[in-house]
């Protein structure tokens, strides 16, 4: 990929850098964001029940459905920006109904009831999962991608990814596949092949909150160009968000104390993003 050339400060600030780096990525002058998708990788960790008996699988296929009833926050929020939405179930622990709908796909990648380290064999399809979705966001013209996480138990996971990766905190790093298999998170690692794939087909992806940052931070690990084509949408409540980004020398579009995981500051942040290019195209 061609180096992003300097950009001198002017009256917008962040706004004009955003534009800059997306009309860069897109190779026109006037960069173009009509076409936006979110996509959402679901995932469960742990098998031990609430007070009310509810598993972390459970309590995410309720989320799921909500998801699929238009029920979620992020669901709002995408309606009303004009974002198509894609929730990928890699690994959701809990029986769900047949979803035919064209934003649910299934790719869970183990039978119901395993858990703990995934497998090569398992890291690799979970990988595949992600940059099957972003070939065919290509395919579909999507000018700017959104990715985020939908489950329960996955922020434990991901610090787990951060640690083995010796971001947060800072140690001695093991090999970043590995550390895709030792966290166990499938989702992980299907953001982890989302954005490497979005950087070979030159797709800007917004980042959604601590679990996307950490299974973005083991593409980095692969391919550290790969963070050119990434956005971090926000700052989380979750601790040790701040100092992953601050590991990664990356800086936040926003932050709005947002505590949920599970898209929301993603789809914000592409409202923002297609405001900051329409400024660029339609000013001058």
């Amino acid at each position: 990929m061609d180096a992003l050339p300097p950009l001198s400060p002017g009256p917008l600030g962040r706004l004009e850098e955003i534009a800059h780096r997306l009309a860069w990525l897109q190779r026109r002058e006037r960069p173009e964001v009509t076409r936006k998708r979110l996509l959402l990788f679901a995932g469960s960790h742990g098998a031990t029940p609430d007070a009310e008996g509810v598993t972390p699988g459970e309590h995410t296929a309720r989320r799921v459905l909500s998801f699929m009833e238009g029920g979620e926050a992020v669901n709002i929020v995408a309606r009303k920006g004009g974002i198509g939405l894609r929730l990928v179930d890699v690994g959701v622990d809990a029986a769900l109904p047949v979803l035919d709908e064209t934003c649910y796909v299934e790719r869970r990648i183990r039978p119901r009831g395993f858990g703990g380290r995934l497998t090569p064999v398992e890291r690799a399809a979970a990988m595949e999962a992600g940059r099957e979705q972003v070939r065919a966001a290509s395919g579909d013209g999507i000018h700017l991608l959104g990715v985020g996480r939908l489950g329960v138990g996955g922020a434990e996971v991901a610090f787990t990814l951060v640690g083995q990766l010796g971001l947060v905190p800072a140690s001695k790093p093991v090999a970043p596949l590995a550390a895709l298999e030792r966290s166990g998170g499938h989702e992980l690692a299907a953001i982890a092949g989302a954005v490497l794939e979005a950087w070979v087909q030159r797709i800007p992806v917004v980042l959604d909150g601590f679990s996307a940052t950490a299974g973005a931070a083991a593409a980095f690990a692969l391919e550290p160009r790969a963070q050119e084509v990434c956005f971090f949408a926000h700052t989380s409540v979750e601790p040790r968000h701040a100092p992953l980004l601050e590991a990664l020398q990356a800086q936040a579009l926003f932050d709005l104390a947002l505590g949920s995981e599970e898209g929301v500051g993603a789809a914000l942040a592409i409202h923002l993003m297609e405001l900051a290019a329409r400024v660029r195209a339609e000013g001058g």
